[in-house]
This record gives structure tokens, sequence and C-alpha cells, in this order.
């Protein structure tokens, strides 16, 4: 999110601001044409335009101005008192992204919690990546305020207790979005948020705790969410071949990454499944996957049709006859990486380089190659 707007003022025709005749003040111009300028500002810029005049001010402090708000850029100078002065001109504010701000307890939970009850029932866009103020009351008003959200990013708000054990985000109904990256978070509350945002698109619990059984996860996606573009389950325990059978239902998958977890000996049809089912499927991440087996990566070269990045670091079943097969039968193919796969010899970096040329494609392996 940038402090720019959806042009509101699209229809001010750009020859009006050229066509000013000589000696004409920029007061003089019409305010839609000033409004217009200034919502290309960003926010340090606008509160010193706001500082020249109180023509200038007024224009400056109007609520289409604010209707998106980055604090991340500013986050060393983000306070209370900042968020205080929002407060009072963002009337009409839609989108928020607070992420790394009050590291140093520059920003009080009371006045988050009092910010989002005076501006949080418009809001569609919300994210608080790494913030420090967050408690348990802030995320309850989160919930019980911003039920118009279609996004919600909550990256690296991992404590203890948990933050995220608070029934209050089930009232959640319309997310689109949702980011727990690094998310410490109630197993039981994940599952009734799934089940009640059926439009979720988007979905990252990388990296997200030990405590969450995936398979769960993953049959409560299958069942209420089958139209996910995107799920990060990056580092995500307790996933098997059971979870990735329920995955492959969510037929409109484009992205997927399953690195570091399905530590079983084989996925068994997991992976025949998902490749047959999800036919939009773009990116697939399988790094250390370690039970893809040489009829995995046969499934992979025969269904990844439309495959255009494919990570496979540190699969140790690897032949350059597989990787030969996936980029002939991959047309789409940009991306492939090889590194640490053992299985790949020496002798057989050179290979690689003349296959990177003879299809185009991009191969990452654990010696720097040239593919020009």
């Amino acid at each position: 999110m940038d402090n720019r707007l959806e042009d509101p003022l699209a229809s001010v025709s750009a020859s009006a601001a050229e066509a000013v005749p000589p000696g004409m003040c920029v007061t003089d111009l019409p305010f839609e044409i000033i409004l217009k300028i200034l919502s290309y500002l960003d926010l340090k810029s606008l509160f010193r335009v706001g500082g020249v005049s109180r023509t200038f001010y007024d224009i400056s402090t109007h609520p289409l101005l604010y209707a998106e708000l980055n604090r991340k850029p500013y986050w060393l100078v983000a306070s209370s008192e900042l968020l205080c002065t929002l407060a009072r001109r963002a009337t009409m504010l839609r989108k928020l992204d607070l992420s790394w701000c009050g590291g140093s307890n520059e920003i009080s939970p009371t006045v988050f919690k009092k910010f989002l009850t005076q501006r949080g029932d418009n809001l569609t866009h919300l994210r608080l990546n790494s913030c420090k103020f967050l408690n348990a009351s802030c995320i309850e008003n989160v919930g019980i305020v911003c039920d118009n959200l279609i996004e919600l990013s909550l990256r690296n708000c991992a404590t203890d207790p948990p933050l995220l054990n608070f029934s209050c985000l089930a009232n959640l109904k319309n997310l689109e979005r949702l980011d727990l990256f690094q998310t410490a978070f109630d197993t039981e509350l994940l599952l009734s948020m799934l089940e009640g945002n059926r439009k979720l698109k988007h979905l990252n619990l990388a990296f997200c705790g030990v405590s969450v059984n995936m398979d769960d996860v993953a049959d409560h996606l299958a069942m209420y969410n089958t139209q996910l573009v995107s799920l990060d389950l990056w580092k995500a325990h307790f996933l098997s071949a059971r979870g990735l059978l329920a995955i492959s239902r969510c037929s409109q998958l484009e992205e997927l990454d399953l690195g570091w977890c399905l530590r079983e000996a084989s996925l068994g049809d997991g992976l025949f499944q998902l490749l047959s089912n999800c036919p939009k499927l773009r990116k697939l991440f399988l790094s250390a996957v370690r039970g893809t087996t040489e009829r995995d990566l046969i499934h992979i070269a025969t269904l990844g049709k439309n495959l255009e990045q494919l990570d496979l670091m540190g699969i140790l079943n690897i032949t350059h006859e597989r990787i030969y097969d996936i980029l002939v039968h991959c047309p789409k193919l940009q991306l492939l990486d090889l590194s640490f796969c053992e299985n790949i010899m020496e002798r057989e970096f050179d290979v690689l380089a003349e296959w990177s040329r003879q299809f185009n494609v991009d191969i990452k392996s654990s010696r720097i190659f040239d593919t020009r």
C-alpha cells in the first residue's frame, strides 16, 4: 500500500493543468486539480505542504488524501501522537499499513485501539507485521471493529502466550488474503476463520509453529476454501501425504510452497493428484521434501505444463534424465532450483549450463555457471 489514491479524480483532464495562464498562482487552480497533485506526495511531504499556508493546510488535510496510509517507510518516527493526528484526518481510511512501527513503545496499545475504534470500521486492508505494541486487547479490537477487512497481515507476531487465541477474530467473514507467517495462533480459531471466510484466495501459514496439525487445516481448506490461489506452508509441521491429498482439491491453486515439510518417506498419490487437479499451478516449491520420488518427478514433467517456477532444492532422488524431461515437457518454465541435489554430479554442471541456454530457463545449482 502506498499513499497514492485510486484516482478518484480520473475525470480531470491532464491538459487542464497544462493550460494555466501566465501569472496564475498555484492556489488559483481548481481545488480538484490541486488535490490531484497532492495525491502524488508521500505522507512526509504532505505534512510539509500543510505548513505553507492556510489554503494548503486545508487541502493537505482533505480525507481523500488519507484513504490509504502506509507508515512502514516511517517506522522510526511513528508515534502515538502521529497516530492521533492521522485519526483526525483519515475519516475515509480504507488501507492501513503499520508494519514495523512502535518497536520501542512509541505507539501505545491504548492509542492504537482508539484509532481503530474511530477509523477501523471502513478498513479493507490492514497490515500489522512485526508490530511490537500489539497485545491481546489490540487483536480483539481488530476482530470487533474491522469486520470489512479483505486483507489481514500479522506476520512475525509470535508471542508467548500466543496472540491469536481470541474468538473475536473469527468475526471476520470477508477475508481474501490472510498472512500469519511466523505467528503463534490457536488451531481451533484458525479453523473457524477458514470456515467463515469462503472467499479466501491467499493464505500464508509458513513457519507458524509446531502446535498446529496442518492435515486438519488442509481438510478445512479442501472443504471451505476451494477458491485458494496461493498457499504458503513453508516449514509448516505435521503435514502428511493425507494433507497433500486434501490440498489437491483446491483446484484454483496457482502457487504452492511445501518447502521443508512433508518429511515422510513417500508422498503417495498426493503430488499426482495435485498436478492433475490444479492445472493452473504456476509456482511449486518442494524444497527439501525428502519423500519426492522418481515417479513424482515424472508426474511433474507430464502434468506441469503451466509451471513457471519449480523449486527442487535438496531433492535426493533427482537425476539429469528427470531434469531433462521436466525441461522438455514444461515449456513455460522460467526458473528451476536444483541447489544441493546430491545426485547431480560435478561433471553434470556443464550439461545444466547448456540446458539453461537451450531451454532459456534459469537453473540454480550449488555451483554457479555462466548461462550466456
